[in-house]
């Protein structure tokens, strides 16, 4: 009897030891937030962008097929990561974590040879009642950290769908919605004007109203500005970028968008306490910052995947040679951004074809129809929002047209308006309308000109019956060439 009572005292403590390690393990794992394969059908918010990383040993298999015993390691690994994540999630009382990015980067660290940093960041959502997926909106990775080609795929679709959609022809006239924003603040951790990156483009419209320009003009990027100098760029419909001294268009086409007091003032402040054009001196002391200025003039701050750079003008003092900086703008952007390419230049030589039928149509005295016109010229790449009744709307980066209450009022032909000096520009062939060669010597063009043409600054101007060409010259050397053409119906 006292051997029984042994036995079952022993398989008692057993069972009560696995029934007190099992749930505790089993309802750590149902507390942590899931990783999602799919975005989520709520309007959900994103709380912080979370990374973990490890460094491991490369495998020392020479052989390129990948081994039953190397996946498994893979797996381990990056499960293991993962839930490092997840807790991190579960910290910051999230709904649930997106993947958004991995990175194997290998050391060259001479003591570290062999080695490979492991990285995973992800996006925490938040305020998310409904954690039902979306099936038509697969994450880039899954929840096993695996790259899902559905996801490369669909996100490219559906980036090239927003932007098609949202750059259209005006056919009606539209009120703009220009709400008034209080929030001046910019910060890490609240975005910028209550903005905070991973918002949709829809949720930036909800917070700042209709932007003054849209863009189409990158490979799987979108960007919109707001006035002059506030430029948002989303990637698979997701804000990554906020930049207020580098403008993605040339400063001609940059001269075109209407002034906005809020975007164009300079009203912004960084962490609510540093203002636009204050010394160096004073916005390190501000926000106790210790480190140098970069190669750029630039301050980094980086905090949870999310970089703030603050931007300054240099001063010279012309008697003494000494320079002095002041805070000019700022950038915010995730840490794993990654600027776009320009989109090849197409059919440019069939849109001038167009244009060049136009012109002969109005010469013959016939009316400008928009509806087969903008079939012929294909889809946009921006528009400019003028007022109500005006809007700019781009087709390749040399040609603009004025839409004045649902019809064609101008006709734009200029330089490179994508070239904004930031970076590489596409090289094209000139345009040539109506024997008018962009880059031609004004003295070769002369013996075209009408008899009535007036010529004054740099500019030559003449009428037709249904419509009045506007050249605008440039000086290169001893030569004023052609770089501009202008034609108002």
């Amino acid at each position: 009897m006292r051997k029984e009572l042994l036995k079952l005292n022993r398989k008692t403590k057993i069972i009560s030891l696995f029934l007190l390690l099992f749930p505790i393990a089993s309802m750590s794992g149902e507390k942590l937030p899931p990783i999602l394969d799919f975005y989520p059908v709520c309007q959900y918010k994103t709380l912080n962008t979370v990374s973990v990383k490890k460094r491991i040993k490369d495998s020392k298999s020479n052989n390129s097929a990948v081994t039953v015993s190397e996946q498994q390691l893979k797996e381990k690994r990056y499960a293991a990561l993962l839930n490092k994540l997840r807790k991190k999630a579960q910290e910051q009382n999230a709904d649930a974590l997106i993947l958004v990015a991995r990175q194997n980067k290998k050391s060259k660290l001479i003591n570290q040879k062999n080695t490979t940093m492991l990285t995973f960041e992800a996006e925490l959502v938040s305020e998310c009642n409904n954690l039902s997926e979306d099936t038509s909106r697969p994450a880039k990775f899954n929840h096993k950290g695996m790259v899902s080609k559905k996801a490369y795929f669909e996100s490219t679709k559906k980036t090239a769908k927003v932007e098609t959609y949202q750059i259209l022809l005006p056919v009606k006239r539209l009120k703009y919605r220009h709400p008034v924003i209080s929030d001046k603040n910019v910060s890490l951790t609240d975005g910028v004007y209550g903005v905070k990156l991973g918002f949709s483009y829809q949720q930036v419209l909800e917070v700042l109203g209709d932007p003054s320009i849209q863009l189409s003009i990158f490979k799987n990027q979108f960007v919109v500005g707001y006035g002059r100098h506030h430029w948002f760029y989303f990637q698979s419909d997701k804000l990554v970028k906020i930049d207020t001294t580098s403008s993605p268009v040339s400063i001609n086409l940059v001269n075109r968008i209407s002034f906005r007091d809020f975007f164009d003032d300079n009203l912004w402040k960084i962490d609510q306490r540093v203002p636009h054009g204050i010394p160096l001196a004073k916005v390190r002391k501000l926000l106790s910052i210790h480190s140098t200025l970069s190669k750029k003039n630039q301050l980094v701050i980086k905090q949870s995947g999310r970089e703030l750079r603050l931007k300054f003008d240099t001063i010279k003092n012309f008697g003494s040679e000494k320079r002095s900086y002041k805070l000019d703008g700022f950038s915010l952007q995730t840490a794993s951004y990654r600027s776009s390419a320009v989109k090849a230049d197409v059919g440019l030589a069939a849109q001038y074809k167009v244009i060049e039928n136009v012109l002969m149509s109005l010469d013959q005295g016939e009316p400008v129809d928009m509806q087969p016109l903008a079939k012929q010229l294909g889809n946009p790449v921006g528009k400019i929002f003028i007022s109500g009744e005006k809007q700019l709307v781009i087709f390749n980066p040399y040609l603009v047209t004025e839409i004045d209450s649902g019809d064609l009022s101008k006709i734009l032909l200029s330089e490179n308006l994508f070239d904004s000096g930031n970076g590489p520009s596409n090289k094209t062939e000139p345009w040539n309308i109506a024997g008018f060669k962009q880059g031609t010597a004004l003295e070769q063009l002369r013996n075209q000109l009408p008899e009535d043409a007036f010529e004054w600054d740099g500019k030559v101007e003449f009428e037709s019956d249904s419509y009045q060409t506007a050249l605008t010259f440039e000086q290169k050397g001893k030569q004023q060439v052609l770089y501009e053409m202008e034609i108002s119906l």
